[in-house]
């Protein structure tokens, strides 16, 4: 029987040719991996491994699934995920989607976060076929991971339902070759905190949602600071306690153009991420505007506010670059109010 040393070697020649088919697909979260998981399957069609697609409801992206061995309850799942972090603005001084060997290590986006378990597991391929294994191994590559693990439910719901039940799932996250075999987890919030606008000078006349914001996160500093006093003595994590932190803070109004040959709203990518908006986790399409075509995220908008008017779910686009100057107030905000023009005031009223 080989030493695991002896089967690393044997495998990193094969896993280094892999990473580097990986690495050049750019797969950053806001774009498509299926050319990805095209160049995968083809590779495991040469190796006569199948394989089945869990895509996205658009179909824009994929998860994507394999078995080597028998149908049987038991094995192990090898799970990773394609998608990466954007390199945009950071000081890379060689191609990110090229694998650059320098000082002993390979220098590449998604290297080690999570191409290189990928393209180890793949690389294993041919040994598991020949091999022949008593219990199967099944391969799990999901989307979306880095924009909140998208991808990975609806997977999980096909392992878990139309699978033999597997003993043990690996998710090779850089870990530094530790296992780790739990987490605390974690709960994000999003709040709204909605105030009435005035002029500085006469704040009787209003109500400042920054300074109610303020007050809120001095409970939650209070909070954290609890949390750590009563940590348990015998938590295995660091740090013990539970932690809490306030991750972002927008304060601000966007300002609107009433656009009536506008379909939906339509805002500014500086606009969209000043307010927090996740717009890349959205429809990627392209649109064209004054100044060209230009990239367009379709997403869904949980609150719009204008004046007294507050409306749920709103369709909305988002325009990368700076072909849109100022956000448009569209179709998909203004078909549910009713609009009266009066000279040169244009009043809104709530329909619906």
């Amino acid at each position: 029987m080989s030493s695991p040393s002896t089967v690393a070697q044997d495998l990193s020649p094969r896993a280094l040719e892999i990473l580097e088919r990986l690495v050049a697909f750019d797969t950053t979260s806001r774009l498509s991996n299926l050319a990805l998981v095209e160049w995968v399957e083809a590779y495991l069609d040469t190796h006569g491994v199948p394989h089945r697609r869990v895509p996205n409801a658009e179909g824009t992206k994929s998860n994507l699934m394999a078995t080597i061995g028998p149908d049987i309850p038991g094995g192990v799942v090898l799970s990773g995920h394609t998608d990466v972090v954007p390199v945009d603005g950071q000081p890379w001084t060689s191609d990110p989607f090229q694998v650059t060997p320098r000082g002993g290590r390979l220098y590449g986006r998604g290297t080690c976060d999570m191409k290189g378990f990928l393209a180890l597991a793949l690389a294993a391929v041919p040994d598991l076929q020949a091999t022949r294994p008593k219990k199967p191994v099944h391969l799990a590559f999901s989307y979306d991971e880095e924009v909140g693990c998208l991808g990975a439910p609806d997977m999980i719901r096909v392992i878990a339902t139309e699978l033999p039940r597997p003993a043990l799932v690996v998710v090779g996250e850089p870990t530094n070759m530790e296992a780790v075999s739990g987490h605390k987890g974690i709960t994000t919030f999003r709040v709204a905190v909605t105030g009435h606008e005035a002029h500085s000078s006469q704040t009787q006349l209003g109500l400042s949602a920054n300074m109610i914001a303020i007050r809120l996160m001095g409970l939650l500093c209070d909070l954290a600071e609890r949390l750590e006093r009563e940590a348990d003595p015998a938590s295995p994590f660091t740090p013990r306690h539970a932690t809490l932190t306030v991750g972002q803070i927008n304060g601000g109004t966007v300002q609107f153009l009433v656009d009536t040959g506008a379909t939906s709203i339509a805002l500014p990518s500086a606009d969209a991420r000043r307010l927090g908006i996740n717009y890349l986790s959205g429809q990627r399409g392209y649109t064209e505007t004054a100044n060209g075509k230009a990239t367009a995220y379709k997403i869904n908008l949980d609150s719009v506010k204008v004046g007294d008017i507050t409306l749920y779910s709103v369709e909305a686009v988002v325009l990368e670059g700076d072909g849109l100057k100022i956000a448009l107030l569209g179709m998909s905000f203004l078909n549910r109010t009713e609009m009266r023009r009066d000279g040169q005031t244009l009043t809104l009223t709530k329909r619906f």
